[in-house]
């Protein structure tokens, strides 16, 4: 599960690769962290929040949109009392899968490589529109349908930033269908569900690549290098575990494949500026 303060986020997986969120809040609150292995895409119904993406902050109103990548740490303040959003966790291997060969050089996952070279946000009443449109389905009894139109509704929204963007003539880095996908998704599912350090000649080889192919063509699926993608994966879990669990730094570490105590709050610290237990009592503060 992802946790994400007081809301628990279901597995994303190939079989339901899209999760979306809507959040309603009435209070103001302090800014809330998350990194998850899902991207996301959300747009503001109402009020006004500030969004943190590593070292970029934007204040969005209605219409306003955002993008996180894959293990991308990231966190969001509510400014005003009446706030809504609605956000969509989406597997990745989902989008590069629906990649067509007419698409030539445009694929699913470059609106959020190309908004973060943005130097101002994305808005638009247009996403509004959509947003909105996809709320006056949520009742909707058949979950078959309404898990079309979501789909429906993120590939909307996915087309709409991707025009607004090309048009501010941004060049896109993610170039034709890539054909390793299935390679660097069992990659993937691998770091997942390992707490131990992985190293990267050994799923290159179990991928049958060269160190050097492996990385590029996980580098070009995800955003990240793997070393850097399967720490963020192991510090994500661990600041879940911060949250849920009384354990001692020490076990956590141990868990989750560092050297020592030392080595995780340094890390930790450089990705959520939080040490591990700041970051553990400001998420139990705000979920009581």
């Amino acid at each position: 599960m992802y946790e994400h303060a007081d809301i628990q986020y279901p597995d994303i997986s190939p079989v339901k690769p899209i999760f979306c969120y809507h959040g309603k809040y009435e209070q103001i609150k302090d800014p809330l962290w998350d990194m998850h292995y899902a991207i996301e895409i959300g747009v503001v119904l109402s009020g006004k929040v500030t969004r943190y993406h590593e070292s970029k902050e934007m204040v969005l109103g209605p219409g306003g949109i955002w993008f996180c990548g894959s293990c991308e740490p990231h966190g969001y303040e509510i400014m005003e009392t009446t706030y809504e959003s609605l956000a969509f966790l989406i597997d990745p291997s989902f989008l590069i899968n629906e990649t067509k060969p007419e698409m030539e050089t445009m694929s699913w996952l470059e609106p959020f490589q190309l908004a973060k070279s943005m130097a101002m946000p994305i808005s638009s009443e247009e996403f509004l529109r959509i947003a909105l449109d996809w709320r006056e389905w949520e009742e909707t009894a058949d979950p078959e349908i309404m898990m079309m139109k979501t789909r429906i509704t993120v590939k909307q929204l996915l087309l709409t930033a991707l025009k607004k963007i090309r048009e501010q003539k941004f060049d896109s880095d993610i170039k034709g269908i890539p054909s390793y996908n299935n390679k660097i998704s069992e990659a993937i599912r691998i770091v997942m569900s390992s707490r131990s350090l992985l190293y990267l000649d050994e799923l290159a080889s179990h991928c049958g690549m060269s160190k050097n192919r492996f990385n590029d063509r996980f580098r070009e699926m995800t955003g990240y290098s793997f070393a850097k993608f399967a720490l963020r994966y192991r510090l994500a879990q661990a600041a879940r575990d911060l949250i849920v669990s009384n354990e001692g730094l020490d076990q956590l570490a141990e868990r989750w494949g560092f050297t020592d105590k030392s080595h995780f709050c340094n890390r930790f610290k450089a990705t959520y500026q939080l040490t591990p237990l700041e970051y553990r009592n400001r998420h139990r503060s705000m979920s009581r």
